[in-house]
Protein backbone atom coordinates (compact mmCIF):
# COMPACT_ATOMS: atom_id res chain seq x y z
CA UNK A 1 0.00 0.00 0.00
CA UNK A 2 1.46 3.25 -1.23
CA UNK A 3 1.71 6.04 1.33
CA UNK A 4 -1.36 8.80 1.72
CA UNK A 5 -0.29 12.09 0.02
CA UNK A 6 -0.10 14.85 2.89
CA UNK A 7 -3.28 16.99 3.48
CA UNK A 8 -3.40 20.35 2.72
CA UNK A 9 -2.43 22.49 5.49
CA UNK A 10 -1.47 26.58 6.10
CA UNK A 11 1.82 27.29 4.53
CA UNK A 12 2.97 28.29 8.02
CA UNK A 13 3.43 25.87 10.96
CA UNK A 14 -0.07 24.08 11.25
CA UNK A 15 -1.68 23.99 14.78
CA UNK A 16 -2.08 20.06 15.71
CA UNK A 17 -4.14 18.59 18.15
CA UNK A 18 -3.12 14.60 19.17
CA UNK A 19 -5.16 12.42 20.79
CA UNK A 20 -4.02 9.65 22.37
CA UNK A 21 -6.00 7.90 25.14
CA UNK A 22 -4.37 4.07 24.65
CA UNK A 23 -2.53 1.98 26.76
CA UNK A 24 1.45 2.97 27.49
CA UNK A 25 2.77 1.23 24.94
CA UNK A 26 0.69 2.74 22.37
CA UNK A 27 2.19 6.00 24.05
CA UNK A 28 5.32 5.21 24.65
CA UNK A 29 5.54 4.28 20.25
CA UNK A 30 3.69 7.69 19.80
CA UNK A 31 6.31 9.88 21.43
CA UNK A 32 8.32 9.49 18.30
CA UNK A 33 5.77 9.93 15.49
CA UNK A 34 4.75 13.55 17.16
CA UNK A 35 9.11 14.14 17.44
CA UNK A 36 8.98 13.89 13.29
CA UNK A 37 6.23 15.91 12.99
CA UNK A 38 7.36 18.80 15.84
CA UNK A 39 10.04 20.68 13.59
CA UNK A 40 6.88 21.72 11.20
CA UNK A 41 3.91 21.62 13.20
CA UNK A 42 2.80 23.11 16.60
CA UNK A 43 1.43 20.53 18.95
CA UNK A 44 -0.71 20.16 21.65
CA UNK A 45 -1.52 16.68 23.16
CA UNK A 46 -4.69 15.50 25.02
CA UNK A 47 -3.61 12.01 26.89
CA UNK A 48 -3.92 9.89 30.23
CA UNK A 49 -2.62 11.70 33.36
CA UNK A 50 -0.95 8.46 34.20
CA UNK A 51 0.82 8.92 30.70
CA UNK A 52 2.09 12.21 31.55
CA UNK A 53 5.48 11.28 32.31
CA UNK A 54 6.02 9.70 28.61
CA UNK A 55 3.21 11.59 26.10
CA UNK A 56 3.97 15.03 28.45
CA UNK A 57 7.66 15.31 28.83
CA UNK A 58 7.91 16.28 25.25
CA UNK A 59 10.00 19.44 25.18
CA UNK A 60 7.56 22.83 24.54
CA UNK A 61 6.59 24.49 22.61
CA UNK A 62 4.45 21.30 22.51
CA UNK A 63 1.49 21.12 25.29
CA UNK A 64 0.20 18.29 27.10
CA UNK A 65 -3.35 18.07 28.53
CA UNK A 66 -4.14 15.44 31.08
CA UNK A 67 -7.08 14.03 32.08
CA UNK A 68 -8.64 11.61 33.66
CA UNK A 69 -11.57 8.82 33.66
CA UNK A 70 -13.75 11.24 35.10
CA UNK A 71 -16.37 12.42 32.66
CA UNK A 72 -16.33 16.31 34.00
CA UNK A 73 -12.64 16.33 33.31
CA UNK A 74 -13.28 15.09 29.80
CA UNK A 75 -16.05 18.00 29.09
CA UNK A 76 -13.95 20.01 30.84
CA UNK A 77 -10.85 19.86 28.46
CA UNK A 78 -13.06 19.91 25.22
CA UNK A 79 -14.30 23.08 26.34
CA UNK A 80 -11.10 24.59 26.95
CA UNK A 81 -9.74 23.11 23.43
CA UNK A 82 -12.87 23.94 21.46
CA UNK A 83 -12.22 27.47 20.70
CA UNK A 84 -8.26 27.05 20.06
CA UNK A 85 -9.16 26.96 16.13
CA UNK A 86 -6.82 23.73 15.02
CA UNK A 87 -5.71 23.44 11.99
CA UNK A 88 -6.09 19.46 12.29
CA UNK A 89 -6.84 16.81 14.99
CA UNK A 90 -5.21 13.20 15.13
CA UNK A 91 -7.55 10.96 17.06
CA UNK A 92 -5.28 7.72 17.59
CA UNK A 93 -7.91 6.06 18.87
CA UNK A 94 -11.17 4.20 18.18
CA UNK A 95 -12.64 5.22 21.94
CA UNK A 96 -15.47 7.42 22.46
CA UNK A 97 -14.21 9.54 25.29
CA UNK A 98 -11.45 10.34 21.70
CA UNK A 99 -14.25 10.86 19.37
CA UNK A 100 -15.59 13.53 21.64
CA UNK A 101 -12.44 15.28 22.07
CA UNK A 102 -12.19 15.34 18.65
CA UNK A 103 -15.49 17.23 17.90
CA UNK A 104 -13.08 20.31 18.69
CA UNK A 105 -12.55 20.90 15.03
CA UNK A 106 -15.13 20.33 12.35
CA UNK A 107 -15.44 17.10 10.49
CA UNK A 108 -12.98 17.86 8.01
CA UNK A 109 -10.56 18.61 9.55
CA UNK A 110 -10.12 15.05 11.83
CA UNK A 111 -7.84 12.66 11.03
CA UNK A 112 -9.17 9.70 12.58
CA UNK A 113 -8.73 6.00 12.63
CA UNK A 114 -10.64 3.31 12.00
CA UNK A 115 -8.84 0.38 13.04
CA UNK A 116 -9.14 -1.97 16.33
CA UNK A 117 -6.65 -2.54 18.74
CA UNK A 118 -3.66 -3.66 17.50
CA UNK A 119 -1.72 -6.90 19.35
CA UNK A 120 1.36 -6.18 17.73
CA UNK A 121 3.99 -3.15 18.28
CA UNK A 122 4.23 -3.06 14.64
CA UNK A 123 0.44 -3.03 14.07
CA UNK A 124 0.53 0.44 16.39
CA UNK A 125 3.31 1.96 14.63
CA UNK A 126 1.10 0.51 10.84
CA UNK A 127 -1.87 2.26 12.03
CA UNK A 128 0.31 5.76 13.76
CA UNK A 129 2.00 5.54 10.20
CA UNK A 130 -1.27 5.94 8.00
CA UNK A 131 -2.44 8.88 10.19
CA UNK A 132 0.57 11.04 10.55
CA UNK A 133 0.92 10.36 6.36
CA UNK A 134 -1.84 12.55 6.11
CA UNK A 135 0.67 15.58 7.66
CA UNK A 136 4.07 14.91 5.63
CA UNK A 137 5.38 12.29 8.21
CA UNK A 138 6.63 9.17 6.55
CA UNK A 139 8.42 7.80 9.89
CA UNK A 140 9.06 8.27 13.61
CA UNK A 141 12.23 9.27 15.40
CA UNK A 142 13.26 7.21 17.34
CA UNK A 143 16.95 7.41 18.47
CA UNK A 144 17.09 5.70 21.91
CA UNK A 145 14.44 2.94 23.30
CA UNK A 146 11.08 3.37 24.48
CA UNK A 147 10.36 5.72 27.53
CA UNK A 148 8.23 3.92 29.72
CA UNK A 149 6.48 4.86 32.68
CA UNK A 150 8.12 4.86 35.96
CA UNK A 151 5.06 2.83 37.46
CA UNK A 152 5.66 0.04 35.03
CA UNK A 153 9.62 0.27 35.48
CA UNK A 154 9.15 0.14 39.01
CA UNK A 155 6.91 -3.32 39.07
CA UNK A 156 9.79 -4.69 36.50
CA UNK A 157 12.77 -3.61 38.98
CA UNK A 158 10.43 -5.28 42.43
CA UNK A 159 9.28 -8.50 40.27
CA UNK A 160 13.21 -9.08 39.37
CA UNK A 161 14.46 -8.38 42.69
CA UNK A 162 12.02 -10.89 44.22
CA UNK A 163 13.96 -13.31 42.52
CA UNK A 164 17.36 -12.20 43.46
CA UNK A 165 18.22 -10.04 40.78
CA UNK A 166 19.53 -6.61 41.64
CA UNK A 167 19.87 -3.67 38.90
CA UNK A 168 23.07 -4.52 37.99
CA UNK A 169 22.44 -8.24 36.53
CA UNK A 170 20.88 -8.92 33.39
CA UNK A 171 19.17 -12.16 33.49
CA UNK A 172 18.87 -14.37 30.62
CA UNK A 173 15.00 -14.12 29.18
CA UNK A 174 13.05 -16.73 27.14
CA UNK A 175 9.50 -15.70 25.12
CA UNK A 176 7.95 -18.61 23.84
CA UNK A 177 4.96 -18.03 21.55
CA UNK A 178 1.35 -19.09 23.08
CA UNK A 179 0.63 -22.79 21.89
CA UNK A 180 4.40 -23.50 21.33
CA UNK A 181 5.74 -24.85 24.89
CA UNK A 182 7.13 -28.07 22.96
CA UNK A 183 9.70 -25.24 21.40
CA UNK A 184 10.82 -25.26 24.61
CA UNK A 185 12.31 -28.83 23.85
CA UNK A 186 14.90 -27.89 22.21
CA UNK A 187 16.10 -25.33 25.41
CA UNK A 188 19.30 -26.48 26.20
CA UNK A 189 21.78 -25.53 28.80
CA UNK A 190 24.30 -24.97 26.06
CA UNK A 191 22.19 -22.19 24.14
CA UNK A 192 21.57 -19.93 27.98
CA UNK A 193 23.89 -18.45 28.99
CA UNK A 194 24.31 -19.18 33.25
CA UNK A 195 25.06 -16.72 35.85
CA UNK A 196 24.41 -17.70 39.44
CA UNK A 197 20.84 -17.54 39.07
CA UNK A 198 18.12 -19.57 36.85
CA UNK A 199 16.78 -17.71 33.63
CA UNK A 200 13.29 -16.01 33.06
CA UNK A 201 10.76 -17.03 31.36
CA UNK A 202 8.17 -15.22 30.32
CA UNK A 203 4.68 -16.49 30.01
CA UNK A 204 2.39 -16.16 27.10
CA UNK A 205 -1.55 -15.58 28.21
CA UNK A 206 -2.87 -18.60 27.47
CA UNK A 207 -1.30 -21.52 28.08
CA UNK A 208 0.24 -20.47 31.36
CA UNK A 209 -0.13 -23.67 33.28
CA UNK A 210 1.49 -26.02 30.29
CA UNK A 211 4.84 -23.61 30.42
CA UNK A 212 4.70 -24.21 34.38
CA UNK A 213 4.09 -27.50 34.19
CA UNK A 214 7.11 -28.13 31.93
CA UNK A 215 9.55 -25.60 33.44
CA UNK A 216 8.80 -25.27 37.18
CA UNK A 217 12.34 -25.42 38.95
CA UNK A 218 14.24 -25.05 35.54
CA UNK A 219 13.42 -20.92 35.76
CA UNK A 220 11.71 -18.13 37.30
CA UNK A 221 8.24 -17.92 35.63
CA UNK A 222 6.66 -14.34 34.92
CA UNK A 223 3.12 -14.09 33.44
CA UNK A 224 3.38 -11.05 31.29
CA UNK A 225 0.05 -10.08 29.15
CA UNK A 226 0.63 -6.50 29.42
CA UNK A 227 2.97 -5.83 26.52
CA UNK A 228 4.26 -2.53 28.68
CA UNK A 229 5.46 -4.80 31.70
CA UNK A 230 7.23 -7.15 28.72
CA UNK A 231 8.54 -4.56 27.42
CA UNK A 232 10.15 -3.09 30.95
CA UNK A 233 11.36 -6.92 31.50
CA UNK A 234 12.97 -6.82 27.98
CA UNK A 235 14.73 -4.29 28.48
CA UNK A 236 16.40 -5.49 31.76
CA UNK A 237 18.02 -8.62 30.30
CA UNK A 238 20.87 -9.35 28.93
CA UNK A 239 19.44 -11.16 26.10
CA UNK A 240 16.20 -12.28 24.62
CA UNK A 241 15.57 -16.52 23.66
CA UNK A 242 12.29 -16.07 21.19
CA UNK A 243 9.92 -17.03 18.33
CA UNK A 244 7.33 -14.86 20.23
CA UNK A 245 6.90 -12.33 17.40
CA UNK A 246 5.39 -9.65 20.18
CA UNK A 247 8.72 -9.88 22.52
CA UNK A 248 11.25 -9.99 19.73
CA UNK A 249 9.66 -6.79 18.11
CA UNK A 250 9.65 -5.19 21.63
CA UNK A 251 12.94 -6.32 22.27
CA UNK A 252 14.03 -4.26 19.12
CA UNK A 253 12.14 -1.76 20.64
CA UNK A 254 13.86 -1.62 23.72
CA UNK A 255 17.79 -1.99 22.25
CA UNK A 256 17.51 -5.98 23.45
CA UNK A 257 19.75 -8.60 21.27
CA UNK A 258 17.71 -11.69 20.19
CA UNK A 259 18.14 -14.92 19.40
CA UNK A 260 15.78 -17.28 17.38
CA UNK A 261 14.59 -19.91 20.27
CA UNK A 262 14.51 -22.80 17.64
CA UNK A 263 17.68 -21.58 16.18
CA UNK A 264 19.56 -21.20 19.79
CA UNK A 265 19.19 -25.47 20.30
CA UNK A 266 22.19 -27.22 20.34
Amino acid sequence: MYPRQPDSVPADRPRVLVIQLGGELECAMTVGWIEALRPTADIEIVGRIEYSEILGALPEPTCYHPITANPLDLFRTRLQLKDRDFDRVLCLNNKLACRILATVCIAEKRIQTQIGPPTLPSEIDAVLAVIFARLGVAAPNRNSTLTLSTRTQNIADETLRGFGFDKEQQPQMLAPQTGTESALSSWSSKSIRYDSTLPVILLPAGDEIEFIGALVGKAFLIPTSDLSFRAALIQRSCQLLSNDPPSIELAKLMGTPVTNLRAAAV
